[in-house]
């Protein structure tokens, strides 16, 4: 059964890459006509960036239903989160704001499934924020020990905090966030309005 899912998957995926890949082509074309100071020049730009973003999408559901490993590779991470949060926030009322040291450890990680992470909490901050506000990124390379409690092994690592000026989340959700089925979207046809900041602990063990 869950094999057939996978077949299935996968051919949706190809088929949805396919597609991207007529819409891709035609930007381009659309773009060759214009000169770069037009403004439609910039926004068919921006819908290439996303495009991007959504052809890495397709490229991750297909290597989920082969059954593929994430591909990881060594990398620093402001890059990667300064172009994906202001792409995805590009026409939004929505500012970005980032706060990521140039000496912060580069990490292991696969990058398409660092985007999605990124894709999720930048939709999310969007709809916590209908009307504006601002989206925070902070980023500092930390000491874990033994007395902190933690559940990580002793060792250097990438702390991560994503924040947004939105309402947060009612307290009586809280204790139910991780839950994997649990949402409170289309609740009524009602949203909740906002998220609380988010922390990620990236590690880097060093030898």
């Amino acid at each position: 059964m869950l094999e057939s899912i996978g077949f299935l998957a996968a051919g949706i995926a190809h088929d949805f890459n396919n597609l991207l890949s007529v819409i891709l082509g035609n930007i381009h074309i659309a773009k060759m006509s214009l000169p770069s100071d037009e403004k439609a020049y910039s926004r068919l730009t921006d819908a290439e960036d996303v495009i991007d973003l959504a052809s890495e999408l397709s490229k991750r559901l297909i290597t989920f239903a082969n059954g593929g490993d994430p591909r990881r590779k060594l990398m620093p991470l402001s890059d990667l989160f300064a172009e994906t949060v202001t792409t995805l926030l590009k026409g939004s009322a929505i500012r970005a704001v980032f706060d990521l040291p140039e000496d912060l450890a580069e990490v292991s990680i696969d990058e398409g499934q660092m985007k999605q992470v990124i894709n999720n909490l930048v939709i999310n901050a969007k709809e916590a924020m209908p009307q504006g506000g601002a989206l925070t990124v902070r980023g500092r390379n930390i000491q874990v020990s033994s007395q902190d409690n933690f559940p990580m092994r002793e060792g250097h690592y990438l702390h991560l905090s994503i924040s947004d000026t939105g309402a947060g989340i009612p307290a009586e959700n809280l204790a139910r966030i991780f839950d994997p089925y649990f949402s409170t979207k289309n609740t009524n046809n009602q949203k909740w309005p906002g998220a609380r900041p988010c922390r990620v602990l990236f590690g880097h063990q060093k030898a």
